[in-house]
């Protein structure tokens, strides 16, 4: 049996992807839109069956109050499970799996 195993980074879903020019190296002063397209693509193709995620946000304003580890569960077909890492008032930043 195999058993492939990975954890990923998703940045709270930030994605600099609709830039036009993809060669043009990181400015900061561009502002991301939030996407977990990217991660769930770059899963997809590994085809892990455990993931921990980082940088997981839970019903947060800036990325449209969604439960980002049940939404990439959702889209890779794994099952997602967010864990609280900061203790902030409303929306929730912590890890996922």
């Amino acid at each position: 049996m195999k058993l492939t195993v990975t954890s990923y980074n998703i940045c709270a879903g930030k994605s600099y992807q609709h830039y036009p020019d993809k060669n043009q190296a990181f400015d900061p002063s561009l502002t991301p839109f939030f996407s977990l397209v990217p991660a769930a693509q770059t899963l997809l193709g590994i085809k892990p069956q455990i993931v921990g995620v980082n940088e997981v946000d839970y019903m947060a304003n800036r990325s449209g109050h969604v439960d980002m580890a049940a939404e990439l569960g959702n889209m890779t077909g794994l099952e997602g499970v967010f864990g609280k890492a900061l203790h902030l008032k409303g929306p929730a930043f912590g890890e996922g799996s």
